[in-house]
């Protein structure tokens, strides 16, 4: 009996053992691939800048040779009029118009230019330099911020529920305050300072350090907001949503998503998320969005820069006859794991109002 059981936690034992060595070989082939897929471009890169030099030397080359030739002649001709100084007057004069009906016979080399297939080489060089720059820079920030999602050093989700302290008066939440909705006016809430005066509510708790990481369902709505923003921030009358304000969210609306920068940075995406992850590392400065249904990167702001605390921050939107009734939902932290991510200058008149 003892025997079978050791025979049983054995086989238990090497069943992820098993797991963990096959995706650690798949790992390693992969950025293996990704090497030499680099090598690889970077050899095409430095061939072709190679050749480009090479066909700029052969025609600066021939353009030296054709300027030397004529300096060349030049001289000659120069030389030639020295010699018959000593001569009689006559024969210098007559000397001087030969030499002069010959020098004018001369071409004048046209002013150095790039032939146009050249500077199309070049601009191409330009371009392909500036095409590899930002797509390095991209994959660079894209791949760093979603393995920090993996790192211990940033432990799991964090436990996020709403304030409704905070929020507009027409807003609705469930009992155990993880979702909110925009309600009728006949459930309005009595208002006071704390409160937004618009389609607006803060979540708890508040962030001064670290790594804190939740996700939020958003389902088919056609109308959200969703990020962080400064504990300090204004919260009644006109507002601008903007890092310059506070505010570090990404907006939908109408299906066209919207990062709050200044312009605003329009997002493409290839599938509409139901589920938004939220990354915020105090230490980097960096904020991060990720669409947890497609797994992908959304958006990223760097080096963010407050001297206060930050709040989670959600906007359900309007009801838009009907069609964004949904609440926003609070993940529960054992399904908002890391594990699952492998308008800048918005009005709130137009877009975050009751």
């Amino acid at each position: 009996m003892f025997t079978h059981n050791i025979d049983l936690y054995t086989s238990l034992f090497s069943v992820p053992q098993k797991q963990t060595e096959t995706q650690k070989q798949r790992i390693r082939c992969q950025m293996k691939q990704l090497c030499q897929f680099l090598e690889q471009q970077e050899q095409l890169f430095v061939t072709w800048t190679e050749e480009l030099g090479q066909t700029i030397g052969q025609v600066r080359e021939t353009f030296g040779t054709r300027v030397s030739q004529h300096i060349s002649r030049l001289d000659e001709l120069i030389g030639e009029l020295e010699a018959k100084q000593s001569h009689p007057l006559a024969s210098v004069l007559s000397a001087q118009q030969s030499l002069v009906s010959r020098a004018k016979m001369m071409t004048v080399p046209e002013p150095w230019a790039a032939p146009p297939e050249v500077k199309e080489k070049i601009q191409l060089l330009y371009q392909k330099a500036e095409f590899m720059e930002r797509s390095t820079r991209y994959f660079i920030e894209t791949l760093r911020s979603e393995m920090e999602m993996f790192d211990g050093e940033c432990g799991g989700g964090s436990v996020v529920i709403l304030d409704p302290a905070t929020a507009h008066p027409n807003l609705v939440f469930s009992d155990d305050m993880k979702s909110v909705r925009l309600g009728n006016k006949d459930e309005r809430q009595s208002d006071s300072p704390e409160r937004f005066d618009n389609c607006i509510t803060l979540g708890s708790p508040s962030f001064f350090s670290g790594c804190h990481y939740w996700e939020v369902e958003v389902g088919d709505k056609t109308a959200w907001i969703l990020g962080v923003c400064e504990a300090s921030v204004c919260r009644k009358g006109s507002m601008t949503l903007s890092p310059e304000n506070g505010y570090w969210v990404v907006m939908m609306k109408q299906n066209e998503y919207l990062a709050s920068t200044c312009p605003p940075t329009r997002l493409q995406l290839r599938k509409p998320p139901r589920r938004v992850g939220i990354f915020l590392d105090w230490k980097k400065g960096d904020i991060s969005f990720y669409n947890v249904t497609a797994r992908s990167h959304i958006y990223i702001f760097t080096g963010f820069s407050s001297s206060g605390p930050l709040q989670p921050i959600f906007c359900p939107g309007k009801h838009d006859g009907g069609k964004n009734m949904g609440p926003l939902t609070i993940c529960p932290q054992g399904e908002s794991t890391s594990g699952r991510i492998g308008n800048v200058e918005a009005s709130p008149a137009s877009s975050a109002t009751c």
